[in-house]
């Protein structure tokens, strides 16, 4: 099934919120480990372990969700991200979970709510996210200028350790990652990057705990490397509850 025929079930509304919760936890995982779309990233077995755990024992129980829906939309979702056309580029799996993260973040303050701790999976994926855009530098071709005109031939781009990556994702967004830098201390760089309205819209430390949480998440990322980071938060989703 495509996103387009997904969105129009009855349980669409509910996909559309699991997908972008989805692609929150691990494309920038994926990305940061040379994955370069949603099949690949299923493909691999570490990284499709950390999305079941996050899918099932975070995303669609703080979806309150009846238990039949919930499965619907998780297949439906799941199933799209693997299809045979070979899944959502990264451009685009960005795009979207950027797109819904006001969904996102609600679905982990329900999480905190009822558990009285933030989901260990999604905030690591949003952790990660922050990692992976506040690498991003504008490329700037020879000759041009340093303004922020968009001349032609001017875009933003990703360094991994395969090479450069294009992203194009809003302008203002990257603009404002492009102040931040991925070798900042967590505690910064989770301060610094939350606390930019230009980017979310609003003071994200605000969210109980949230900056504390990202800041471990960061310096888990930078000490551990982004797999043992990824595999140590898929089991705390499981364990936190208790299954």
């Amino acid at each position: 099934m495509t996103y387009e025929e997904l969105d129009r079930t009855e349980s669409g509304k509910l996909a559309a919120v699991f997908r972008g919760a989805l692609l929150l936890a691990f494309a920038a995982p994926g990305f940061l480990m040379g994955k370069n779309t949603t099949r690949e990233c299923m493909k691999d077995d570490d990284i499709r372990l950390f999305l079941g755990n996050t899918l099932l024992y975070e995303i669609m129980p703080a979806s309150h969700a009846e238990k039949s829906a919930a499965e619907t939309a998780a297949g439906g979702v799941c199933g799209a991200l693997e299809n045979a056309g070979g899944g959502l580029d990264m451009n685009t799996s960005f795009s979207m979970a950027l797109s819904s993260v006001g969904d996102t973040l609600e679905l982990m303050s329900r999480y905190l709510e009822d558990n009285s701790f933030l989901p260990w999976g999604l905030s690591f994926g949003f952790a990660s996210l922050i990692m992976t855009l506040s690498g991003v530098r504008r490329h700037r071709p020879s000759g041009e200028g340093k303004d922020r005109g968009g001349k032609e031939g001017a875009f933003y781009e990703l360094i991994r350790e395969d090479g450069p990556f294009r992203v194009d994702l809003d302008e203002d967004t990257l603009c404002a990652f492009s102040r931040l830098a991925c070798d900042m201390s967590g505690e910064s760089l989770a301060y610094a990057a939350l606390a930019d309205v230009e980017i979310w819209g609003r003071d994200l430390r605000e969210i109980h705990g949230l900056e504390e949480t990202v800041a471990e998440h960061l310096r888990d990322l930078q000490m551990l490397g982004v797999r043992e980071a990824m595999i140590l938060n898929g089991k705390r989703a499981r364990e936190a509850s208790g299954l």
